[in-house]
């Protein structure tokens, strides 16, 4: 494959509507796209089909607009799930790692599904996948963050370098890209942002292709994985993060009254 074609960031114009039955071969990658900003309706219709926990957990918010976002966040991956497990939605049951990752429980884990969930300013994403670590991220990119500072107490020594010697009007999309890139891989892990930032090295500029190029200082592990920018709206950054190699990443829209729209798939290696 031209090397142009494999690691071009997964494009804003992939994202076309076609229906299609919900199914996971063993490379796909499944990548599905949502707004937040539903109505009353859509989001009580999310709010009854989560557990008693969940709930309690969405009570515990603050702020109504992010009491909303969680449910319907929550209630968007629980339709998808029971979509590809072909069971009721309010039947999912998660169980949670160390780091608080949210897995399929014990009597769901014989379909090899690994998903993650990630949502920024009203715009979620949901990666789905078998039998791989998985990670997504999602930033709206904000104008008013001191990019400097935190890239100072985040990013590697190089990478703060790297920033640095950028033209002003390409840092702060740099930033966020380097930052997405490094949470994605960060919540396949399973580890979150308690890995540590600083263990894990990507391109700082935004126009190189998604990459690992260190774990923890080891060029080796980080060969182990693939990874991906994905354009997923103007003024976002998102990437995915993937074990192995040769996936199958189709991109799909979420409309808010449940209906799955397939859009077109292409094979990423």
């Amino acid at each position: 494959m031209n090397e142009n074609v494999r690691h071009r960031t997964i494009a804003e114009t992939v994202w076309h509507n076609r229906n299609s039955v919900l199914s996971l071969q063993t490379n796909d990658v499944h990548v599905w796209r949502a707004s937040l900003e539903t109505g009353k309706q859509q989001h009580q219709m999310y709010e009854r089909i989560l557990s008693g926990e969940e709930r309690e957990r969405a009570s515990r918010f603050h702020f109504e607009k992010d009491r909303i976002r969680f449910i319907v966040t929550r209630g968007i991956l629980r339709s998808l799930l029971s979509d590809y497990l072909t069971i009721d939605a309010g039947k999912v049951s998660f169980v949670y790692g160390p780091y608080g990752r949210p897995e399929l429980s014990a009597g769901l884990s014989s379909v090899p599904i690994r998903f993650n969930a990630s949502h920024s300013h009203g715009l979620a994403l949901f990666a789905f996948t078998l039998n791989r670590d998985i990670g997504v991220d999602i930033e709206y990119i904000l104008r008013d963050i001191s990019i400097d500072d935190i890239a100072g107490r985040f990013f590697l020594p190089n990478e703060k370098s790297a920033l640095d010697m950028l033209p002003s009007n390409m840092k702060k999309k740099a930033f966020f890209a380097c930052w997405t890139r490094k949470e994605a891989f960060l919540k396949a892990t399973g580890k979150g942002l308690s890995f540590g930032l600083g263990r894990v090295e990507v391109p700082m500029n935004p126009e190189s292709p998604a990459s690992l190029l260190s774990i923890g200082g080891s060029k080796e592990d980080a060969t182990l994985w693939s990874l991906h920018d994905i354009a997923a709206a103007p003024d976002y950054a998102a990437a995915i993060a993937v074990k192995g190699h040769g996936c199958n990443i189709c991109l799909q829209e979420w409309t808010c009254n449940g209906n799955p729209n397939q859009i077109n798939a292409r094979t990423v290696e």
